[in-house]
């Protein structure tokens, strides 16, 4: 009779798992079809509304806010995915971590950009031109990094239906913010694309904090920064492998705009 009870515990254990992963599979074809579907809708909306020039604009500052969001990331979203599923009590204060690091990491980055592309000519990124678009365009690329970040690691502890509403929320709020304001304060810089980024982000990433505390989950967590440091050479390995794969789609955008013009980006 213990064979047996242990035989049917190991198979409960073993269906468990594939049910996880196969509910995991279909939360991320879920986001991919989601992601699509109101990408669409949301350049629908930004070509409809907006000049050309300031879709070009938009599309390059969005491009550069996911380059320096993926290259402040230094590796750790995809390192928490395989990481946060065995590490014990440990998780909480890694993913904590992550988001800290990533998420400073990629502002300051974005704050350089900012500072360096208002130099270099004020044509290029006019979505930097003031300091408070340079910190607005910072804050953006800070959350993106942090949220990319959220999402691998809800993925590593089988949350793939999270991390699927987080990306819903941030479809729709996104879009709906950039209706509004495409059509009360049109703007010919991309500010608008930005703003409704940032609103987006911002929302679902509130959205899901009161979704995991609903279910009982703590939210802050004191960051395992010694932890962080004990990873550091294998997610500089992901991270050289995430920036070889994402990198040159992401600097084309900014290459166009800045050779060529904002408006043959925009078409």
């Amino acid at each position: 009779m213990n064979g047996i009870a242990s035989f049917r515990a190991r198979a409960q254990d073993g269906f468990r798992a594939q049910y996880d992963l196969l509910g995991n599979a279909l939360t991320l074809g879920g986001t991919t079809a989601a992601t699509a579907v109101l990408g669409v809708a949301y350049w629908w909306v930004a070509a409809r509304f907006l000049t050309t020039t300031s879709v070009g604009y938009g599309s390059a500052a969005l491009s550069a806010m996911a380059l320096f969001a993926n290259v402040g990331m230094l590796g750790y979203g995809s390192l928490l995915i395989g990481r946060v599923a065995g590490a014990g009590s440990d998780r909480s204060g890694l993913i904590a971590s992550g988001l800290l690091a990533a998420g400073v990491a990629s502002a300051v980055l974005g704050l350089a950009f900012g500072i360096v592309a208002g130099q270099l000519s004020p044509g290029f990124a006019p979505y930097v031109a003031t300091l408070a678009r340079a910190l607005l365009f910072a804050l953006g690329v800070g959350l993106t990094s942090a949220s990319i970040v959220l999402d691998d690691a809800l993925v590593g502890l089988f949350l793939g239906s999270v991390q699927l509403t987080r990306n819903i929320i941030f479809g729709v709020t996104k879009l709906g913010a950039l209706t509004i304001m495409a059509a009360l304060v049109p703007d010919s810089s991309g500010l608008d694309i930005i703003a409704s980024w940032v609103a987006g982000t911002i929302l679902s990433l509130l959205a899901i904090a009161f979704v995991l505390a609903r279910r009982g989950k703590r939210i802050f967590h004191a960051p395992r920064v010694e932890a962080l440091r004990r990873s550091a050479g294998t997610a500089l390995m992901h991270h050289w492998i995430n920036l070889a794969t994402f990198g040159p789609r992401m600097l084309v955008p900014l290459i166009v705009t800045g050779v060529v013009s904002a408006a043959a980006n925009g078409a």
